[in-house]
């Protein structure tokens, strides 16, 4: 992965991740310097997150560690927080331009 890309959100502040079970989607709500950001989920298949804090607890993102977003392939999304915590998403398509 392009580091620029892999650390194209250190810093930004995870505020909630919203599920939406019956349309398949979820919204990724951010917070930076410059205002509010969103990675909008759509064709969810698969959401997996843990608050496990094993580098002690912390809303930062440190980086992507995964970050597949082709147009003929499932998207995969997987974000490491400073807590050392990580969210993986699997979906028909993110948006992380929102």
């Amino acid at each position: 992965m392009d580091r620029d890309l892999e650390y194209l959100m250190h810093d930004w502040v995870l505020l909630d991740i919203l599920c939406q079970w019956s349309d398949q989607a979820a919204v990724l709500n951010l917070r930076f310097s410059d205002g509010d950001h969103k990675i909008v989920v759509h064709g969810l298949k698969k959401l997996e997150m843990a608050a496990d804090y094993p580098w002690g607890k912390s809303v930062s993102i440190n980086r992507f560690i995964q970050c597949d977003l082709l147009e003929n392939v499932p998207h995969n999304l997987s974000i490491e927080m400073q807590s050392g915590d990580i969210i993986s998403i699997e979906a028909e398509l993110i948006d992380i331009g929102s």
